[in-house]
């Protein structure tokens, strides 16, 4: 069993700090559209990128495990938030990975990871809205 932590406070207005512990720190907001001040971290932003982040770190792990000459991965995500009368909530999460290899003999190897890593993915398997995986493989050209 882990355990992770993290310590909320309240600073000003609808601003504070959050704290976790790992020692990463940060202020945060709501986002602007429900009265926060932007170029902050919103609860929104930081849930989606938990999941980027979360699918990231075990897809790179099983591309790891399968000798995969990964030349670059990104993965950008999409929160899909809507109002279910009377609240908002996500209904979905699109994760975008996209991973260049070297060869056409690693595409099946990520293919493989791409797959594990959803089924294995802490965070994704934590949230009840339907989290949809979408990835893209290239092989690298010279």
């Amino acid at each position: 069993m882990y355990v992770y932590s993290s310590k909320v406070t309240w600073t000003e207005g609808r601003r504070g700090r959050v704290a976790c512990g790992n020692g990463f720190k940060s202020s945060f907001s709501p986002p602007p559209e429900l009265q926060g001040e932007p170029g902050t971290l919103t609860p929104e932003d930081a849930l989606v990128a938990a999941v980027g982040m979360s699918f990231t770190v075990a897809f790179l792990r099983f591309a790891e495990r399968e000798g995969v000459a990964l030349r670059a991965f990104e993965c950008s995500c999409n929160g899909i938030m809507d109002r279910t009368m009377p609240r908002l909530a996500f209904k979905r999460v699109v994760i975008h990975p996209r991973a260049v290899v070297a060869s056409d003999e690693d595409v099946p190897k990520v293919e493989r990871c791409m797959e594990t890593a959803e089924k294995y993915s802490p965070v994704v398997n934590s949230l009840r809205p339907k989290v949809v995986v979408e990835y893209k493989v290239e092989v690298e050209r010279k």
